[in-house]
């Protein structure tokens, strides 16, 4: 396998998930396995050897965790594992802690996957409609 700093400089200007916005210096760049969507070599989900990929499921009910091992990568499907987690949040966080451990994952980069698990899980989570909470306190008020 190539080095990551020659992978790098082939795609760093080149390849088909870098998006522009206009007003804005910064590039970014939506591949798989880039969890902060910034077209730099520290984020990048094709040049590192261990990438996290961590999407909301189809289903809307939890996330799905993607990671991809050093170890056969001629061999793609072989090198990718996929877990769906769907369990409490403090579970998920737990089990994404721990599957990260064994891989030479960097701090920073475990910590941006379970920010965006959380951000996934947060925006997943029902929030009350306005007429459950008129019933609400309206209960609460005749029970005085």
């Amino acid at each position: 396998m190539a080095s990551s700093d020659l992978v790098w400089a082939i795609i760093r200007d080149n390849h088909a998930f870098l998006k522009h916005q206009r007003g804005i210096r910064k590039t970014f760049s939506l591949e798989a396995g880039n969890l902060k969507n910034f077209n730099s070599p520290r984020y990048c989900g094709f040049n590192n050897r261990t990438s996290i990929d961590i999407k909301a499921a189809v289903d809307g009910k939890g996330l799905v965790l993607t990671t991809t091992h050093p170890v056969g990568t001629r061999m793609v499907k072989k090198a990718t594992s996929t877990v769906s987690l769907k369990k409490n949040p403090r579970r998920v966080y737990r089990s994404i802690r721990s599957g990260l451990k064994g891989k030479k994952v960097q701090p920073k980069i475990r910590n941006l996957a379970l920010r965006r698990a959380s951000a996934i899980l947060s925006s997943q989570r029902v929030k009350p409609t306005e007429a459950a909470k008129l019933t609400e306190k309206s209960t609460k008020s005749t029970k005085k």
